[in-house]
């Protein structure tokens, strides 16, 4: 839906421009990228802190996949999430239901502001 990716894309650049602002040098992967592929560019430029932003009802899987394959790897990364945090959780879910308590769970951080995220960031 083209409305999805224009306000996918633009929540990506208000926070890409907020950091870059505060004096942070921010990667831009793109849109839409696979795990392997972000750890892969975070490994290329030595950055620690890996910011991702989902809306597709994913995000468990998403936050479990990095979060595995950094392990497997042998990296540690501060990993940040934002977004619409839901996922299908078993066979039996019928709807998305909110994971975010799931996510941080796994040592990931959640935030659902840039104000929450800029917090986060600075308490690191």
């Amino acid at each position: 839906m083209w409305f999805q990716r224009i306000s996918n894309y633009f929540g990506a650049y208000v926070i890409t421009e907020v950091l870059r602002e505060l004096g942070a040098d921010v990667i831009d992967g793109g849109n839409q990228m696979e795990v392997i592929d972000v750890l892969d560019l975070a490994e290329e430029y030595g950055v620690e802190d890996i910011t991702v932003s989902v809306h597709n009802g994913q995000a468990y899987d998403y936050a479990k996949l990095m979060v595995d394959l950094a392990e497997k790897r042998g990296k540690h990364y501060n990993f940040y999430m934002g977004g619409y945090l839901l996922s299908f959780l078993g066979e039996d879910c019928k709807e998305p239901v909110d994971v975010t308590k799931e996510i941080q769970a796994m040592g990931v951080k959640t935030s659902v502001s840039v104000e929450d995220l800029l917090e986060q960031l600075a308490a690191r």
